[in-house]
This record gives C-alpha cells, sequence and structure tokens, in this order.
C-alpha cells in the first residue's frame, strides 16, 4: 500500500480561511459604518439625517431666542398647526377631484375648470391661515425680536431662493444668454 504523503499541511488552509474571514469583517464594519454615517449625518435636502429638517420661518427663527421667548413662539406655532390641518386636508382632497375629472368619460373641460377653482380657491384659504398664524405669533414679539425676525427672514430668503431657483436671477427672472 502506498501513503499519499502530498496533502497540504493542516493548518495552512485554516490560517488563510481565518484572514479572508477577518478581511471580509472589517469590509462589512467599514460599508455598515459609512451607510450609517451617511443616514446619520447626511446635509440638509440631499437624504436623511438629523439635519435634513431645518427650520425655516418663525420656527427656525425661535431658536435664537432665549429659552422663555423660544417658547413662546414655539406654542403659538404648534396651535396653528392644528388649525391648518383640515385646511391641508381639503387642498388635498380638492387636487384629488381635480385628477379624478381627468379621467371621467365624456370629459368635460368646464367641470375640470370647475375644479382646478376649487384647488385655488383651498389653496387661497390654506395660505392665508398661514400668514394669520405669521402675524398672530409676529404680534407676540417685542419691537426688538420683530426687527431681528425680518432681518432673519432676509438672511434665510436669500439663502433659500438661491437653493430654489438657481435658475433664476436675483428678481426671479429667468437668465437671459
Amino acid at each position: 500500500m502506498t501513503s499519499d504523503n502530498t496533502a497540504a499541511p493542516k493548518g495552512s488552509g485554516s490560517r488563510r480561511l481565518r484572514w479572508a474571514l477577518i478581511a471580509s469583517l472589517a469590509l462589512n464594519a467599514l460599508i455598515i459604518g459609512a451607510v450609517g454615517g451617511a443616514l446619520l449625518f447626511a446635509r440638509h435636502g440631499h437624504g436623511w439625517g438629523w439635519h435634513r429638517h431645518k427650520a425655516f420661518g418663525l420656527y427656525g427663527f425661535a431658536r435664537t431666542l432665549p429659552q422663555d421667548r423660544r417658547e413662546v413662539i414655539r406654542n403659538a406655532i404648534k396651535d396653528g398647526r392644528a388649525k391648518l390641518k383640515p385646511l391641508r386636508q381639503e387642498v388635498w382632497s380638492a387636487r384629488t377631484a381635480a385628477r379624478k375629472t381627468l379621467m371621467e368619460q365624456p370629459f368635460e373641460e368646464a367641470k375640470l375648470n370647475t375644479a382646478l377653482d376649487a384647488v385655488v380657491a383651498a389653496g387661497a384659504d390654506y395660505q392665508r391661515a398661514r400668514m394669520a398664524i405669521f402675524a398672530d405669533t409676529a404680534a407676540k414679539l417685542t419691537d426688538a425680536e420683530r426687527r431681528e425676525l425680518y432681518e432673519w427672514l432676509e438672511r434665510h430668503r436669500k439663502r433659500y431662493q438661491h437653493r430654489r431657483h438657481r435658475w433664476r436671477n436675483g428678481d426671479g427672472t429667468p437668465p437671459t444668454r
């Protein structure tokens, strides 16, 4: 009988496998860390993250005020949001009704125009309520705070408009070439 002496030493295969598993584990940890970091620390408007919900308007301005004044503004805004919810629902319902008129047979342009007018009216009611909340909240500010609010809104308006209308000139008109 012959014996097979060509077999590999016992430890070399298991060592390679062990190093491959360690490398795979390190790569998985790196990928999970990168994805987790991206989700946790994403920039505003570019995915999930803490910074995604930057506050604009009065709510964002409230962050600049002392704690006691900040709470006054935030409570006024929270009370106003409860009033806005049914108005926002009316806007969505009017939009849904307008979309449904597109599929009705026979199609009636007058009916679509009526549905679109309802969308505009619901949107106007919603905007009117938002502006009333803004006015009520601004009335609770001191003169100095209103001046700060104006300056804060001007600073952030320019930044926000730049992001929203990159292709427009500063006055809102399309660029000329």
